[in-house]
């Protein structure tokens, strides 16, 4: 079980990798908000998850995977064509806003939007990439990840913040105790992964 931008950006060529070399596991994608994952994972309905932050759960385990940093992205016809660009000089009205985590909702509550809303807000990369015109000068603050993901499908203007978001974490959520019958597979998954993630 993951986020949309986990599965995306991060996870599709693990999976792409595992379907491509006849891999034993029986893969089962699932795409959830992070709050839902953990009743999922807590229920056994799925046997491993990735979330954007830990609660606590006496019978999951959480472990932090990965981090990773958020920049401003532009059109590749950049409204501000800069290395370093502050977000009192971004114009609101051109923001196509995802909520990548709860430390980056409190950073952009604080930056963003006390004096403005958003042209657009969303909750997948997926429906982003549908909205993203080259033609407009469109703006967003993504994890590189999912920007690595965005520049296969359109031309990009990337900045750095001048006062940027905290960094956004990623965990592994698993069950203390999981079935017996998905044992194996977990521990081949998160050996794959491992190597996926290096």
């Amino acid at each position: 079980g993951c986020t949309d931008s986990v599965n995306l950006a991060l996870l599709a060529p693990l999976y792409r990798k595992l379907i491509r070399t006849g891999s034993s596991l029986d893969l089962s994608i699932h795409t959830h908000h992070s709050s839902e994952l953990y009743g999922l994972l807590d229920a056994h309905d799925i046997d491993l998850a990735f979330v954007y932050y830990q609660l606590y759960y006496k019978n999951i385990l959480c472990e932090r995977v990965f981090e990773e940093k958020l920049y401003l992205v532009q059109s590749a016809n950049p409204a501000i064509a800069k290395p370093l660009v502050h977000t009192n000089e971004l114009d609101p009205t051109k923001e196509i806003f995802l909520k990548w985590d709860d430390a980056y909702q409190i950073w952009h509550n604080q930056w963003l939007t006390n004096y403005a809303r958003p042209c657009v807000s969303t909750d997948t990369i997926t429906m982003i990439a549908r909205l993203w015109s080259p033609e407009e000068q469109y703006w967003m603050i993504a994890p590189e990840s999912v920007i690595h993901e965005m520049y296969g499908i359109h031309p990009l203007y990337v900045s750095q913040l001048e006062n940027p978001p905290p960094d956004r974490c990623c965990y592994k959520i698993k069950h203390r105790s999981p079935l017996n019958t998905t044992s194996k597979a977990l521990a081949l998954f998160e050996e794959e992964l491992a190597n996926h993630l290096q």
